[in-house]
């Protein structure tokens, strides 16, 4: 395994356990305790961690990869983020809003959608 592809899996990793500690906080029996003021912000912090740890391996891949591969995977990306966060939104709006509103969202869908940027600019650059 490449350290890019590495750092995408840690980062990735980083992203996911941040939002699993937004949804442990908010939607737990955590909820009432005193430790749920205490762990959004180091939530927040690990999500931004997994955010620069994603776009410097997604850099590292870009820098290995062919034209046509990075064009076809930013435009999969993006199709995914702009197809998936309405879907979200539609099957649960509290739960989306809620989300938005305490930034467990910001991490994930800020790195889909640089990485996708990054990739499709990469992919048109060595075409």
């Amino acid at each position: 395994m490449s350290k890019g592809k590495l750092l995408l899996l840690i980062g990735g990793v980083a992203i996911v356990g941040s939002t699993l500690a937004f949804e442990l906080t908010l939607f737990s029996p955590l909820q009432v305790s005193p430790l749920s003021y205490q762990i959004p912000p180091f939530a927040l912090l690990f999500g931004f961690a997994g955010l620069l740890i994603v776009l410097v391996g997604c850099i590292m891949v870009c820098r290995e990869a062919e034209g046509r591969d990075l064009l076809v995977a930013g435009m999969s990306i993006l199709g995914a983020v702009f197809l998936g966060v309405p879907i979200l939104d539609h099957l649960s709006p509290a739960l989306f809003n809620v989300h938005l509103g305490f930034g467990g969202f910001v991490a994930p869908i800020a790195a889909s959608v640089l990485c996708g940027i990054i990739c499709m600019v990469a992919g048109i650059a060595r075409m």
